[in-house]
């Protein structure tokens, strides 16, 4: 079951490449996490916020790819067959923060979570559905939100 561990504001670096590759920016996704986790102290407001995925494995392949470094291959590793890749950004995908509807802003301003009814199955209290959030997900790849509901 998945809670999502995100940036709530922007770390930065004063060297613009190393800004790009290495610093997480308002919206990434820092971890995934088992539903009820504990959080340490200052992973929580004014650094990050969660946004709650109720009987969602944290290995779905959809919550993974939000996890995964945005890389471009550069060449092969000595053996000449294995492809050598360059990190381009922290992530390939990302929550597009300033997009989400207001009052989503506010509640993750004013609470630091979201809660995300994504399976069937939950029939607890929720903020949003899957269908509702998931064009606000951006894949750097494609160049396009996410289209696919979470399995």
């Amino acid at each position: 079951m998945a809670e999502l561990l995100v940036k709530a504001k922007d770390a930065t670096h004063p060297d613009p490449t190393k800004d790009q590759r290495g610093c997480y920016k308002i919206g990434m996704i820092v971890e995934i996490r088992e539903d009820g986790c504990i959080y340490g102290t200052s992973e929580g407001l004014p650094t990050f916020y969660k946004i709650k995925i109720p009987l969602v494995p944290t290995d779905n392949p959809l919550l993974l790819k939000l996890r995964d470094s945005h890389r471009v291959q550069n060449g092969f590793e000595e053996d000449g067959t294995t492809p050598k890749f360059d990190i381009v950004r922290r992530r390939q995908c990302w929550l597009r923060h300033a997009n989400i509807p207001l009052a989503a802003r506010n509640k993750l301003r004013d609470t630091g979570e979201l809660i995300i009814k994504a399976n069937a199955a939950y029939d607890g209290p929720f903020d949003y559905t899957w269908t509702q959030v998931k064009g606000y997900f951006w894949d750097d790849d494609t160049q396009s939100n996410f289209t696919n509901e979470i399995t």
